[in-house]
């Protein structure tokens, strides 16, 4: 009589389940570092628009307060409201304010931020009343597009010239 040896797991088929196991965690390491690298990417591309935008909002600030000093002196210098309003105009030229824009008791300038972004303040001249009260009061703040969007409507296709 022969002898069968019969055993319950195969080498091979434990060489393949090994072999699966080191795909797996080989493929799981590759998904981990792409995903930590484009991570990577998107906090460098947030740090430099964050970095971007304070530099811009403080040049605003430093504009603001030649406006507001601007302001000030023209109060001093005004004799009523009506004189004041009246020499408003005249007070751009004299301000180191780039775009610096008049729209009857608003003014507005932009400061850009980017290639593609602009910050836009707006402006309330005001008239104080009393002592303390303010020059102007601040209408917007905002982000806008540099540029205007344009629609399309055509998309890349592959082997579509454009």
């Amino acid at each position: 009589m022969r002898k069968q040896n019969r055993s319950g797991l195969n080498v091979g088929a434990s060489s393949l389940l090994v072999i699966f196991v080191l795909l797996c965690l080989v493929t799981f390491s590759v998904l981990s570092l792409v995903s930590a690298n484009a991570d990577r990417k998107l906090s460098e591309k947030t740090a430099q628009h964050t970095t971007e935008y304070y530099t811009a909002s403080n040049r605003a600030e430093e504009y603001l307060k030649q406006i507001d000093d601007a302001l000030l002196a023209l109060y001093q210098s005004a004799e009523s409201k009506e004189e004041y309003f009246a020499r408003l105009p005249a007070l751009s030229s004299s301000l180191e304010v780039p775009g610096l824009t008049w729209e009857e008791d608003r003014l507005g300038y932009a400061v850009p931020v980017s290639e593609k972004q602009l910050l836009r303040v707006t402006l309330a001249v005001l008239y104080p009343e009393a002592e303390g009260d303010a020059f102007y009061r601040v209408l917007s703040w905002k982000l806008e597009a540099a540029a205007p969007w344009e629609e399309t409507d055509s998309l890349p296709l592959y082997g579509r010239d454009s």
